[in-house]
């Protein structure tokens, strides 16, 4: 499916005015958070993706964006990654998996972050490995980490498994290098819902994404990403949400995608702030407008 003339004019109408907007709103990027276990199983071709991204961003008026999983964890803590590779703990896929989505995203000038979720493997490797990839593309602006997965032998990194495993300073500072090597426009974020596994504090340019879900109700979750962006203040700040564990209260609202987002803009004024709904539950039925070509507007 290719993009007429006039949906691509809308296309650069909205870029341009996102410059605009970047300078009066804290809202930077929005989309969709993506994995080859999510989608209801039904994972969408690049069209279909492209066109959730664009109809999120237009929605909540920020740049087209996602979290892109490329790599994921097996159970003997292997990272698969979705394209030819190999690498001491790294399994892969004997093709491609994810080309002909970034090249559509450059299509559409989306702000695409690549994640893996690293198990035992060498999170330098990684980087390489993902960057010499798909580097070339220039939707892609950064990397991502999924701290509940590093390292890992299959189960979770977190504090109610017993597992504390934190991905500290340091090693933040040297990832971030590391990244920057490739470019130094690129930027290296890092996910967690406890904030100690992300070392507490902010370091350079990292941006922080929680990814906390079983939350009681909207004013729970704004509370809790209020005191996130607080903790890593001054620096970019993201949130995951949508997850099932609470839909119980956001299917509730008339436009829960909007509604949430705007809750938070009202509570964290001073950081820029990364949208992304997740893969589990964005093929429900009442967000199926999300998926048609963008209208002109």
């Amino acid at each position: 499916m290719k993009y007429n003339n006039v949906i691509v004019g809308v296309m650069i109408m909205t870029a341009l005015a996102l410059a605009d907007t970047e300078k009066t709103s804290n809202l930077f990027f929005a989309g969709i958070r993506s994995s080859i276990y999510g989608f209801d199983g039904k994972f969408p071709s690049p069209e279909e993706a492209a066109n959730v991204i664009l109809n999120v961003s237009q929605k909540l008026q920020s740049a087209p964006s996602a979290v892109w999983l490329v790599g994921t964890i097996q159970d003997n803590g292997f990272c698969r990654l979705e394209f030819p590779a190999k690498g001491k703990n790294i399994s892969s896929l004997k093709y491609d998996r994810h080309e002909k989505y970034l090249s559509k995203f450059d299509e559409i000038g989306a702000k695409i972050f690549l994640q893996i979720e690293a198990g035992n493997a060498d999170m330098k490797t990684l980087v390489d490995l993902v960057m010499k990839q798909y580097g070339h593309h220039k939707c892609v602006v950064g990397f991502g980490i999924d701290v509940e997965w590093y390292p890992s032998d299959g189960t979770t990194n977190c504090s109610d498994d017993g597992r504390k495993t934190p991905l500290d300073k340091p090693q933040l500072q040297e990832l971030d290098k590391h990244l920057k090597t490739f470019g130094k426009n690129y930027r290296l974020f890092v996910k967690h819902w406890e904030p100690q596994y992300l070392g507490n504090s902010p370091v350079s340019d990292v941006i922080y994404i929680s990814d906390s879900q079983d939350l009681e109700n909207l004013n729970n979750m704004v509370d809790e990403f209020a005191l996130w962006a607080e903790k890593f203040a001054p620096n970019d700040v993201g949130f995951q949400f949508g997850y099932n564990s609470d839909k119980s209260w956001w299917e509730t609202m008339d436009d829960p995608i909007l509604e949430i987002t705007n809750a938070l803009k009202d509570r964290i004024k001073n950081q820029k702030v990364h949208i992304y709904w997740v893969d589990f539950s964005i093929r429900d039925d009442r967000f199926d407008n999300l998926w048609k070509i963008p209208q002109a507007k």
